[in-house]
Parts: C-alpha cells; sequence; structure tokens
C-alpha cells in the first residue's frame, strides 16, 4: 500500500504544474524531498520502483537509521502542516496533500 500511494504520488507531482500556485510549488518541493529522501532510505523500494540510483545500496534497519526515517517523516509532516494558503493548491495537490499527510503518519506507527 506504501508503495502504491508512492507511485501515485509521485506520478501526480509533474502534472500538477499546468497551473500552479506558489503553493502549488512550495507543496511540491517538500513532497519531492520526502520523495527523494524515502528512496535514498529505502533503496530495494527504489529499485523496485524503476529507480536505479541506489542499486548498490541495501536498506538499513538499525536503530539510528529508524530513528532518522521518523524524525525525517515527523519533519515533512509539519512542513505540509505549516502550509498556508491551502485553498490556492490545484486539485490535484490538495489530494496529494491528504495522501502525503497520511503516509507520513503511518510513518509514525510503522517505525515507532
Amino acid at each position: 500500500m506504501k508503495k502504491a500511494t508512492l507511485v501515485l504520488f509521485s506520478l501526480a507531482v509533474p502534472f500538477a504544474s499546468v497551473r500552479a500556485t506558489p503553493q502549488d510549488e512550495q507543496f511540491q518541493q517538500i513532497a519531492q524531498d520526502y520523495i527523494e529522501g524515502y528512496l535514498a532510505a529505502n533503496p530495494e523500494d527504489a529499485t523496485e520502483l524503476g529507480d536505479h540510483r541506489f542499486d548498490a545500496k541495501l536498506t538499513d534497519y538499525s536503530a539510528e537509521a529508524r530513528a532518522g526515517e521518523l524524525a525525517r517523516a515527523k519533519e515533512t509532516r509539519q512542513k505540509l502542516e505549516a502550509l498556508t494558503g491551502l485553498s490556492q493548491l490545484t486539485g490535484a495537490n490538495k489530494v496529494d496533500l491528504r495522501l502525503r499527510i497520511g503516509s507520513t503518519t503511518r510513518s509514525f506507527v510503522s517505525k515507532s
């Protein structure tokens, strides 16, 4: 489920910028940073999704790495919740915002 949400979310980001507002651009940057961090921290998932930049790496399941991923998810959620002018987001980004907040919330549960 997490992979499907990530794939749908990452596919929607480029199309959402057709008539992007400043809020859309801010959201897309936060989302892109989160996705890049997720793929770097989960190289097997990246490979499964067709991103071969991390093929020579394996996921680090140490307590330190898990704590770092949890902190990154919390930071991303705070950034998303702090976005102002959410009514200015385009339709696709409004949906993506809800998906991303839900995804970061599930990260808290699965990594704690």
